[in-house]
């Protein structure tokens, strides 16, 4: 039944896509910090006229062996590059997501931020004079630094709608940070997001995800030792995006 279930989800969404971003005006570089698995990539934004594409570079740290650190265990697996695509002129929001080897392109409503601007600190990042910004997403406060001297409302992964360009972004636990390295005006080369993908709403990928790492959750059990205790967290959720809003 499960089987029947994901096939249909996946017949009703499935759509061919591929993206392109014609002549970039800006090509802004971030460094992301991903310190819940004590690593970092290289991730790029790609503004144009009315759109955006957001890319994070994750295939370059591939690795398919399982890991242990302290009481946790994870399965490796493949990792492909993540891409975020925006439009001024579209209420949706499409993030090029995997698991277990297949990708999907995810539709959910652009994500209304609500920012507070009342700060009066400022700081240099690469030159630039940033204001700083507040607001709460999916289960973790950020931290952002923008600079009104460049005029873009964008920022790196979903984030947006501030009066400038997010130069940098962290949230309060420190776990994730996306701090900029370069910024490239007028950039001429075309950039096309590399995936033919499979359209679902949010809501539906998520819950196939939550059932694939349910799976994972009992390959694990399988091969640890008779009696050992296996518990799940309540907020077993690390990344980015902890809660969602049909969770609250």
């Amino acid at each position: 039944m499960r089987i029947l279930y994901i096939f249909l989800i996946l017949s009703i969404y499935s759509n061919v896509y591929s993206q392109t971003l014609k002549s970039p005006k800006l090509v802004a570089e971030y460094i992301f910090y991903d310190n819940l698995n004590y690593k970092q990539y290289d991730s790029k934004l790609f503004i144009g006229d009315s759109e955006s594409i957001f890319e994070t570079k994750f295939s370059k740290s591939n690795s398919n062996k399982p890991t242990i650190k302290g009481t946790m265990i994870s399965i490796g697996g493949k990792l492909l590059d993540q891409y975020q695509y925006s439009s001024t002129i579209k209420d949706s929001l499409y993030s090029f997501e995997s698991f277990s080897d297949d990708v999907f392109k995810v539709a959910e409503v652009k994500p209304k931020f609500n920012w507070n601007l009342n700060f009066s600190e400022v700081k240099k990042i690469n030159n630039y004079t940033c204001n700083k910004a507040i607001m709460e997403f999916r289960g973790r406060s950020y931290t952002a630094w923008y600079t009104p001297e460049i005029p873009f409302f964008y920022g790196p992964f979903k984030f947006s709608g501030l009066p400038g360009l997010i130069l940098e972004i962290e949230d309060d636990t420190q776990t994730f940070k996306w701090s900029v390295t370069r910024l490239k005006f007028k950039n001429n080369n075309a950039f096309i997001i590399p995936y033919d993908s499979q359209r679902i709403e949010l809501y539906d990928y998520q819950k196939l995800s939550d059932e694939y790492i349910d799976k994972l959750r009992s390959r694990v059990r399988s091969v640890l030792p008779r009696g050992t205790e296996f518990t799940i967290p309540k907020d077993y959720r690390k990344g980015i995006e902890k809660v969602y809003e049909w969770e609250r």
